[in-house]
């Protein structure tokens, strides 16, 4: 079932974005098309990346992402010191 609602999605959001890419008109007018009504496209755009969005947030497992963020900061240590002492010679660099 997961795949039938993964094909819908992707199905919608092309349909979607060849409507703000075409226009409402059969013939086309290319980008000048939604010059007419730039926030009614572009909104439905917006919501339907949030479904999106929403969905794929509804599918991650929660209650185990505190121990998955620990252990991947475990493993990323040495990676991340580095990360901080570049971010703070960037700092210092650029506030003097």
């Amino acid at each position: 079932m997961h795949r039938v609602f993964g094909l819908l999605i992707c199905t919608a959001f092309a349909l979607g974005f060849y409507l703000l890419l075409v226009g409402p008109e059969p013939g086309g007018a290319g980008p000048h098309a939604l010059a007419g009504a730039p926030l009614l496209y572009s909104g439905w755009a917006v919501g339907l990346f949030m479904g999106l969005l929403l969905a794929w947030l509804a599918g991650l497992e929660w209650h185990n992402l505190p121990e998955r963020l620990a252990a991947w900061g475990k493993v990323q240590r040495h990676r991340l010191g580095w990360v901080l002492l570049g971010g703070v010679c960037t700092g210092i660099l650029l506030l003097l």
